[in-house]
């Protein structure tokens, strides 16, 4: 289960998250993120894993309260969502990838695949990647996907090899 936590209003990405009004993820943008966005798995190329924004400090965090939360299938994730113009990108178990409404957990999109259920158990990837209007999966079955980031469509895949996939995709 995935759980979001936020203080008060000063928190909120963007106050509605529309997938409609989709503004596509640039090179630049890869290099120099927006502080509100987390466009890859360690957010920047050099790793650090560090959030510039400053809303959450020493002197508030113990006020923090559950916002919402998701509930998922059974199964096992280690996924890192993506967020992009308040639009969170995920993974759950069962080789499902959805788009939410950051600010409150409302479900976008969401893309099944269709794997065997004895591979879709087992299926935990741990990052998907954003490129232009693309989300990029690899799924467990030895595919890399490109999904429409508005609709959660598949555009394309192709298959990497027959081992299946547990890590993720960088651009």
């Amino acid at each position: 289960m995935i759980r979001i936590l936020i203080l008060g209003t000063t928190l909120m990405l963007p106050a509605v998250a529309q997938v409609q009004s989709y503004r596509p993820v640039t090179q630049e943008m890869l290099l120099h993120p927006s502080p509100e966005d987390w466009l890859m798995y360690s957010r920047t190329y050099d790793a650090q894993r560090f959030s510039p924004l400053t809303q959450i400090n020493k002197r508030n965090v113990s006020s923090l309260r559950l916002a919402w939360e998701l509930g998922m299938g059974a199964g096992e994730t280690e996924t890192i969502p993506l967020v992009h113009d308040g639009v969170m990108y995920v993974v759950t178990p069962g080789a499902i990838v959805q788009a939410l409404n950051a600010t409150n957990g409302d479900l976008l999109w969401e893309y099944k695949r269709k794997v065997p259920a004895n591979i879709a158990s087992m299926a935990r990837t741990k990052n998907l990647a954003i490129y232009e209007d693309l989300i990029l999966y690899t799924a467990p079955d030895s595919y890399v996907v490109g999904l429409d980031a508005r609709t959660g469509e598949q555009r394309w895949q192709s298959q990497t090899d027959e081992r299946g996939h547990t890590s993720g995709p960088m651009v």
